[in-house]
């Protein structure tokens, strides 16, 4: 297991690797030039998987691709083996030094011949000095302090001490210093190049890594058969068994789910003639009418069949749509009732001229309203007109957000990172210096849990496989920055600087962390305590117990922050797409972009989708009798969980969560969770609304709208607005119990198939009526009515939520390869948590929390997305602009003069989230080329390279493009052979913007090939774009700066 734990390659026992492609990369390195091939180069490789034939195959599965051939290595060096025997006849200890590729040089070499890179890591700066006949005039030129940093390369920190390295350590074994950057470096290490083709290669050997399926922990088939039965439980089987998406559907008022508007021209004015008009129905618009060759007078009636006027019929429905059906065949051919085209019949009147049957539910088939004027038997201050009135919405608590650090400043700059810190917090809550924080941690416990995985399980510590250094809780957050700021396929292509195709090479995640150390946390990284974790065979064995730390936490966390819970919310399963490597998943149908995964249950708020609780769902979870169903069964642990959070309930010790329920809630699901849970719920004091499955029924379906196909035509259009059959059911606790006295309701009505919707307290009244709708305007304005009643809306109205929160994970788009299965639902609920933010930052936003928040403009979900992804790259806990980051040890470490910044620099670096900068290898390129002949571009503080420029300044006959303005020029600067303005007046002088710092990064050359942009989608910078850029300008200075000041102490 050694190539999974550190990334090398697989080894025999004499040491030597396993593969060809393997052991000629081992032979380059060593420089046995009897055994290594010439290889070409593989500088225009881009990693990204290869799809091959078969099922499912595209970059959104990745468990559907085949490995990728092996690497391109660099070609082998001649030169080494010479190098080599050379460094062999000389004194080891006194004439060699030994580079960080693991070559011998000898001393008089300054760069390493197999390599090419410098001696301890840097370029040593030239002094100036006389030659030896005292020629004061033959002088060696000054590159003083010039990192060796090429543009497509990046700096990696090496372990080790006094400078050296041994090829076999793993090159993050050293800490960070307390730099602007995560990716700066003690002095006193040595540095290594990350270049493309080592990111390549990198990227390869994690990819090579995909194990048999099973977890990373080596547990052999363990992460295989959580996977399979998280899959095992996965409703698709059950619901495409049951008519799921069929029963959905029919109740859905899609646009082609609709009948458009008829105006009856012929009937108008005319009393007699005119339908009656339905309640709610659009002016001019009337119901489907029957078929013109329809005429009931002349409708022949068959063997048996009574005159439609002697017919029971208590719906008062039409001739057209009430039909008889007939037994038998030919002669034995006989009536046997009249039906809905859906199916629905009559129950007939009983002695006492009520319809009740079976378990004393009663029919009634016009509009319906309680007897009662209870509100425990409904849905209280809920009307046809306004289903979810005011009081029953959820509320942040103002006073503990202001508490925990929000005002006015934070919302108008639009700070997305303090709305994810309160769910998932960097620091130890007990440590953030807020009296009575509420919260629970997140990234510290994280951190420590990796720390001790790698040390631990992993033997990290640098002994026997490579040295990892332990992550902080800074580090963690920067590394899912990266995850988010990704637009890549493969994460890894954000690094490679000659990138070609779609793929994009992005500075932000570039100057944020390194790839090997992204790769390396990513393999150790842990959420939960591994050396607590149970096995399949302990009774309380938990499959979950690997990632459901970011669930539990960020549910926690958003409970302590609601004031006041909504009274009405919905359940549903949220999918996560399983894209470890192992093909160990089935299929999971009905959601969209997702072949393979699992399913966890949330009961979320009906409006603004906060998570109030959730269920894991696999065939772990136990089922109590007689809930022994998958759906009723989750619901039923949704509700116990979420029975403490209701005042005035008895809460267990320990349990900290915050009642936020003024009263029992309403839930509304769909038909996978419906059946004799509504009865359970009712006695209970709970309130729901749900479809319901032919199966799960509560009556004989005969008497209620069943039919799995009804043909869509004239007659079933006009059946849509006939009134519908709904049952009621009052029932009554025995003396002396606990139990509460409920309302079971139940409405069947004809759609585009039949719809049986069940409710428990919900509707104070059902009937039929029309909800109208409208688009366009003018002449083609189409208005257009949709068969509605009061169960319909209510289900309606609520259950979007939870697809609605799947359209948003869908623009986080957090993914990264892994063949540990457990990461894609740890990816998940991270997402859900970055969600849940939103939500928060959009309450404030409204000024319903606090008036003084309002904003006018508030940030839609992408631009939270940009933002965030920028924040999370750029936190420093040093910057103390978080709860608790003044108690980290990456600020305690540094003197209090440098703790901390600015608020000015705060609100500018949350407002340049759209600004993408240039790196600092880039800036450094061009601050301090490297040739010594060559004058640098940039000339904001050396005024004679600046005369260098303006004197190399000439006319061109053909007409150029202004690398600053965009517009024609006929001058170009000899120097750095581009065109540009050249006069000295305000208007005519590109030639010093171009050459001034602050504007590296945004000339029309620069953009195509600095930051991987087209000509063609260029434009001249804004005044806010310049703005955004000198900001980042100066921190690359900054950076610059401290690099210097070390080199020199």
């Amino acid at each position: 297991m050694s190539g999974i734990n550190n990334g090398n390659p697989p080894t025999t026992d004499a040491g030597t690797p396993s593969t060809p492609a393997d052991r000629s990369a081992f032979n380059v390195v060593n420089n046995r030039s009897a055994a290594a091939p010439q290889i070409p180069p593989a500088s225009g490789m881009v990693f990204t998987p290869i799809g091959t034939t078969g099922g499912g195959v595209s970059f959104a599965n990745p468990t559907a691709i085949t490995m990728p051939p092996p690497p391109q290595l660099p070609p082998y060096n001649p030169n080494a083996a010479a190098t080599t025997a050379a460094v062999a006849a000389a004194d080891a200890s006194a004439t060699t030094w030994q580079c960080v590729c693991g070559n011998v040089c000898l001393a008089s070499k300054a760069r390493c011949g197999q390599c090419n890179k410098w001696r301890g890591g840097k370029r040593k700066p030239y002094k100036k000095k006389k030659n030896d006949n005292n020629n004061s005039n033959n002088t060696t030129t000054e590159a003083a302090h010039t990192p060796n940093l090429p543009s497509s390369v990046n700096v990696l920190p090496a372990g080790g001490s006094g400078g050296t390295r041994l090829s076999g350590i793993s090159p993050m074994t050293v800490g960070f210093d307390d730099g602007s950057s995560i990716r700066s470096v003690c002095s006193s290490v040595a540095s290594v190049v990350e270049t493309n083709e080592m990111i390549r290669e990198m990227a390869m050997a994690d990819y090579r890594n995909n194990g048999d399926g099973g977890d990373s922990d080596e547990e052999g088939e363990g992460g295989f058969e959580v996977v399979e039965s998280m899959l095992e439980c996965t409703s698709a089987r059950e619901r495409a068994t049951n008519d799921h998406q069929e029963i959905e559907a029919n109740v859905s008022d899609a646009m082609e789910n609709c009948t458009y508007a008829n105006v009856a021209d012929a009937t108008t004015g005319n009393s007699d003639t005119a339908p009656a008009a339905l309640k709610g129905a659009p002016e001019g618009w009337i119901p489907p009418q029957p078929d013109s060759r329809f005429n009931p007078d002349t409708q022949t009636l068959g063997p048996g069949e009574p005159p439609f006027s002697t017919v029971d019929n208590p719906g008062n429905w039409s001739q057209y749509t009430f039909r008889p059906k007939f037994e038998g065949k030919g002669a034995s051919r006989q009536y046997k009732s009249h039906e809905m085209p859906a199916g629905a019949t009559p129950v007939p009147l009983n002695n006492e001229g009520k319809r009740i049957c079976e378990d004393g539910w009663e029919y009634f088939y016009t509009p319906w309203k309680h007897p009662k004027n209870d509100p425990s038997f409904y849905r209280e201050g809920a009307t046809r007109d306004d289903f979810f009135p005011a009081d029953r919405s959820c509320q942040l608590d103002g006073a503990l957000l202001k508490k925990m650090g929000l005002n006015e400043k934070r919302m108008q700059d639009g700070d997305a990172l303090f709305f994810l810190q309160l769910l998932t917090p960097f620091c130890d809550p007990k440590l953030s210096g807020i009296d009575g924080d509420p919260r629970k941690g997140f990234y510290c416990d994280v951190s420590d849990f990796t720390s001790s995985y790698a040390f631990g399980k992993k033997k990290s510590s640098g002994n026997y496989s490579n040295k990892f250094e332990a992550p902080t809780a800074e580090e963690l957050v920067n590394w899912d920055g990266v995850v988010i700021e990704n637009k890549n396929d493969f994460i890894g292509d954000s690094w490679i600087t000659d990138t070609i195709g779609d793929t994009m090479y992005n500075p932000l995640i570039a100057d944020t962390m390194y790839f090997r150390r992204w790769v390396d946390i990513k393999r150790n990284l842990k959420l939960c305590d591994w050396t607590k974790e149970t096995t399949r065979d302990d009774p309380n064995y938990d499959p979950t117990q690997k990632y459901r730390l970011i669930w539990d936490v960020t549910t926690y966390n958003l409970n302590q922050f609601i004031k006041k819970g909504g009274k009405d919310v919905v359940v549903d399963e949220t999918t996560w797409a399983n894209m470890s490597y192992a093909d160990v998943q089935s299929v999971v149908k009905g959601k969209p972009g997702v072949s393979k995964g699992g399913q966890h249950t949330v009961l979320v708020d009906r409006e603004r989708r906060y998570i109030y609780a959730w269920v894991p769902r696999h065939k772990w979870v136990k089922r109590a009798h007689p809930f022994t169903q998958q759906g009723p069964a989750e619901l039923k642990l949704l509700l116990d969980q979420c029975l403490p959070l209701v005042q005035g309930e008895e809460q267990e010790p320990g349990d900290t969560r915050r009642q936020i329920f003024e009263e029992k809630f309403h839930v509304t699901a769909d038909n996978h969770f419906s059946g004799k849970i509504l009865d359970y719920m009712g006695e209970r004091g709970w309130k729901g609304t749900m479809t319901t499955r032919r199966d799960r029924l509560p009556v004989n379906k005969k008497y209620l709208h069943h039919k799995k196909e009804t043909p869509i035509n004239q007659v079933s259009k006009v059946a849509r607005y006939e009134n519908p059959v709904i049952l009621v059911k009052h029932s009554t606790p025995p003396e002396g119990s606990e139990l509460k006295p409920y309302t079971r309701t139940h409405c069947s009505f004809q759609s585009t198939g039949s719809c049986n919707i069940s409710m428990v307290n919900a509707c104070q009244e059902i009937g039929l009526y029309v909800r109208p709708k409208e688009r366009g305007r003018g002449n083609d304005k189409r208005i257009w009515g949709i068969e509605d009643n009061e169960a319909r809306d209510l289900y309606l109205f609520s259950y979007s939520a939870v697809d609605k929160i799947d359209q948003m994970l869908q623009n986080w788009n957090e993914f990264y390869i892994s063949w540990k299965w457990w990461h894609a639902p740890t990816r998940h609920g991270k997402s859900l948590a970055k969600c849940m933010a939103y939500e928060m930052y959009k309450e404030c936003a409204s000024g319903q929390v606090d008036p003084a928040w309002k904003v006018d403009k508030p940030k839609s979900a992408k631009a939270f997305r940009r933002t965030l992804a920028k924040q999370m790259c750029n936190y420093r806990a040093r910057n103390t602009f978080y709860p608790g980051d003044d108690k980290l040890r990456n600020t305690t470490k540094l003197p209090k003069k440098r703790r901390g910044m600015k608020q000015s620099n705060v609100n500018a670096s949350i407002n340049d989230e759209d600004h993408v900068g240039v790196s600092y290898a880039q800036f450094l390129d061009a601050k301090r080329p490297r040739g010594r002949t060559e004058v640098s571009r940039l000339c904001g503080d050396n005024f004679g390279n600046l005369g260098l420029h303006m004197a190399s300044i000439k006319t061109v006959q053909s007409r150029k493009i202004c690398e600053v303005c965009g517009k024609p020029c006929w001058k170009v600067c000899g120097v750095c052979n581009m065109p540009m303005h050249s006069g000295i007046d305000a208007s005519n002088s590109c030639w010093l913007t171009y050459h001034d710092d602050n504007f590296f990064g945004l000339t029309r050359g620069d953009n195509v090939k600095l930051l991987q942009g087209k000509k063609s989608e260029w434009k001249p910078p804004t005044a806010a774009t310049i703005d955004a850029n000198t900001r980042h300008i100066a921190k690359l200075k900054k950076r610059m700066a401290n690099d210097i000041s070390e080199e020199e102490d």
